[in-house]
């Protein structure tokens, strides 16, 4: 259970994760399982009563400890056992409820950020507990790095998301490539962390970071040709 989404869903984090320790893998796997099916409730195409309802659903469900859900009690298990803060899980649901609204539209790039910080500077966060990394100035640079993918995301996704009623930015190219150029000088920001993540996950991580970065490459080149 704890890879299958993984595998699926996220090819080149799953290819990166190779890198990683049996234990390592598994506790990233939970917490991909548990964004992963965050993402999902809000992006069903089911009406929006009832995507608000199951999200709301599994919100209390993750409150209460209700671990008849297997991805609620792997990712307890991961939260005890790498000390993550609540805090920045409550961020990630808060992020997540941005998107629940019959009409999304970011207009200022400070709630962009803040909203990208919550969707997935989060997680960045997260994934370096688990990685055991202890630096502070480090941790920040995981929090950078989870920015400047989903600005990476946003800009890859800027036509599904406009089907979706979602505007996180103006749909033309001009704005896209302001954000790409945005998500690079996340993507630098990044690059000092790198140094404290222990040995054998670091390369793990450098992989899916320049999987990323490149994406925004590859959307500028599509509009050259």
């Amino acid at each position: 259970m704890s890879t299958n989404l993984l595998e699926k869903h996220a090819k080149s984090f799953y290819w990166a994760s190779f890198f990683l320790s049996k234990e390592t893998f598994k506790k990233c796997s939970s917490l991909y399982n548990f964004c992963r099916t965050l993402d999902d409730i809000v992006d069903d195409h089911k009406e929006l009563e009832d995507k608000r309802e199951n999200f709301f659903n599994f919100k209390k469900e993750f409150i209460n400890k209700d671990f008849r859900s297997s991805i609620i009690k792997e990712m307890w298990s991961t939260i005890n056992t790498e000390n993550i803060s609540t805090k920045i899980v409550f961020d990630l649901f808060d992020g997540v409820e941005t998107d629940l609204k019959d009409r999304v539209e970011i207009n200022k790039k400070k709630d962009l950020f803040i909203y990208s910080y919550r969707v997935a500077g989060t997680v960045g966060l997260m994934m370096s507990k688990i990685l055991k990394v202890k630096n502070k100035e480090a941790l920040k640079g995981a929090i950078d790095l989870g920015i400047a993918m989903q600005l990476t995301n946003i800009a890859r996704d800027v036509c599904e998301d406009k089907e979706r009623n979602r505007q996180y930015i103006n749909p033309d190219f001009s704005s896209i490539q302001d954000l790409i150029s945005e998500s690079q000088t996340f993507y630098e920001k990044s690059f000092k962390s790198l140094s404290s993540i222990p040995l054998r996950s670091r390369f793990s991580v450098v992989v899916a970071r320049r999987v990323y970065r490149k994406i925004g490459d590859y959307i500028l080149k599509q509009k050259k040709h």
